[in-house]
C-alpha cells in the first residue's frame, strides 16, 4: 500500500518554513508498524507542478493532507484532486 502525506502551501509568505513534524511523526510510526511505502511532499519548500502532483496522487492508495488555516485553499484543492481520481484522502 502506497501512502503519500502532503503539506500544502501557505497563502501567506513564511520566511522560514518549518518541517512538517506531524507528518514526519505519522510516517515514522506507520513505517514502524508495517506500512513501508510512505512519502512526504512538503509543498511549502518543494515546487511541484500540478501535472506531477496529479501523477503522485494517482500512484497512491491513500493521501493524507495536513494544514493550518492559512493552508486551507491549497489543502482543499489537493483533496478535490484526490476525490476526482478516486483516491482515499
Amino acid at each position: 500500500m502506497k501512502i503519500t502525506l502532503i503539506n500544502p502551501k501557505h497563502y501567506i509568505k513564511i520566511l522560514d518554513p518549518l518541517p512538517p513534524l506531524g507528518l514526519m511523526y505519522l510516517a515514522a510510526f506507520s513505517r514502524k508498524n508495517g506500512f513501508g511505502d510512505i512519502s512526504i511532499i512538503d509543498l511549502e519548500v518543494e515546487r511541484v507542478e500540478d501535472k506531477k502532483l496529479v501523477s503522485i496522487i494517482s500512484d497512491s492508495d491513500i493521501v493524507g493532507v495536513t494544514g493550518f488555516t492559512s493552508q486551507f485553499n491549497d489543502a482543499a484543492r489537493i483533496s478535490g484532486l484526490c476525490k476526482k481520481m478516486g483516491v482515499l484522502s
